[in-house]
């Protein structure tokens, strides 16, 4: 089948405004971490794009992707 559509919104260092998070939360949009460690908007982006490309494509055996927990903030 299809794979579902999916909208990343990335915050910066101070994170999204409680307004943001509202519109977000009547979206349904569930939260992602990519951990404690403070990262670069560019390497956020690169890490997203390539998690989405290991969901996208199938993988040999011997290979893994790492998966994102999900918050409760």
């Amino acid at each position: 089948g299809e794979a579902p559509h999916l909208i990343a919104v990335l915050g910066d260092h101070l994170g999204l405004t409680q307004a943001e998070e509202r519109v977000l939360d009547a979206c349904g949009a569930r939260r992602v971490s990519l951990g404690p460690v403070p990262m670069l908007t560019s390497q956020v982006i690169s890490i997203t794009q390539w998690m989405l490309d290991c969901r996208a494509l199938p993988l040999a055996e011997s290979q893994e992707c790492v998966t994102v927990r999900e918050t409760s903030d």
